[in-house]
């Protein structure tokens, strides 16, 4: 009877471990990568890195002007194109006065 208990317990013991390694592989295998977005933001922080403090202020302000930029003119794009310019109203490239 002492002689089940215990491979039972080991049986157990070996099942728990079996478990924890499956769990550490699934972690390992499911890491993400680095996509080419995050290797380019490293790049760009790493040649910031080697100008002086104000340049690389000047170069990250005009790196976040550009993605602004960028960003807004995506918004605007869905969205319909209003402008307003000397009394006349433009809307989707029609005037309207």
């Amino acid at each position: 009877m002492e002689l089940l208990r215990k491979k039972k317990s080991r049986l157990q013991e070996l099942s728990s471990t079996v478990q924890q390694l499956q769990k550490l592989n699934e972690t390992i295998n499911t890491e993400s990568k680095p996509n080419e977005y995050e290797i380019f933001g490293k790049h760009v922080a790493s040649q910031l890195e080697k100008l002086s403090t104000e340049n690389a202020i000047i170069g990250q302000e005009k790196i976040q002007s550009i993605l602004t930029q960028l960003r807004l003119n995506e918004i605007r794009s869905n969205v319909p194109n209003i402008c307003y310019a000397r009394h006349y109203l433009f809307y989707d490239n029609v005037i309207i006065r």
